[in-house]
């Protein structure tokens, strides 16, 4: 692969906002359509229909005591596994990593799944991510520091993710662990640091711990379920008519 093709693509930078919510919380790709959807909508049109807020409320919790019940179940497969991988969160030189340029990846462990490629979708995935200084900016893990159990794995879909995440788990079988590192231009470019929101400072070289694994097509649309209904709650909640 030529150097050129790892640079971050315009539309990857477009959908920026989308590993954000994937990465940070589900809410904040949401808000932002949110805003701007309010920026178009007058005040008179946004009036809130608090039976339709509260029809969707019970959907969504619903839906996530049902999410939640699967996400437990893998939780209690793997959290013992995945947990053995926080020590491997250490510091590293942020400059020879930006560099570089390039995706470098260690493999933990060799799985023995199906075989991911750059385009491959639709698997699940645990996860530690941290900066040059060993911050972790996110994890799969309910609290880094003192973990008892394993958030919703992610769902990886198309598009929705730093290039660098895609480049990085190419070659690697469900089941297995990978550590990635990733160049800033590859991760959240120019357009968002997610070591110190508040900084200035740009291209930001992150590491990612991947595991990922094999999802159930039942538990992938349970998650879509749920992520679409929240969707629809927010928007509801500021009077806003949801379009697919």
């Amino acid at each position: 692969m030529q150097e050129s093709e790892l640079k971050t693509s315009m539309k990857q930078r477009i959908f920026i906002l989308v590993i954000a919510a994937l990465m940070v919380g589900a809410s904040v790709a949401v808000y932002v359509a949110i805003i701007l959807s309010a920026n178009s909508t007058s005040s008179a049109d946004s009036k809130v229909d608090e039976a339709l807020v509260a029809e969707l409320t019970a959907q969504y919790d619903e839906k996530s005591a049902e999410l939640e019940k699967k996400s437990t179940e893998l939780s209690d497969k793997y959290f013992e596994k995945f947990s053995g991988y926080r020590s491997k969160v250490k510091s590293f030189n942020a400059k020879s990593v930006n560099e570089g340029g390039k995706i470098k990846t260690e493999d933990l462990k060799i799985g023995s799944g199906d075989e991911l490629n750059t385009d491959s979708t639709g698997y699940g995935a645990y996860y530690i991510g941290w900066c040059s200084d060993e911050k972790v900016f996110d994890s799969s893990f309910d609290d880094f520091e003192s973990p008892t159990k394993l958030k919703d794995p992610l769902v990886v879909e198309k598009d929705a993710l730093i290039e660098g995440w895609y480049l990085g788990v190419n070659g690697m079988k469900l089941g297995g662990a990978r550590i990635v590192t990733i160049p800033g231009e590859l991760a959240y470019g120019d357009s968002y640091n997610p070591c110190d929101s508040e900084s200035e400072e740009k291209n930001v070289p992150l590491k990612f711990l991947i595991m990922p694994i094999k999802i159930s097509d039942e538990y992938s649309k349970l998650s879509a379920e749920a992520q679409k209904l929240y969707t629809k709650m927010l928007y509801a909640q500021y009077g806003l008519e949801y379009t697919e």
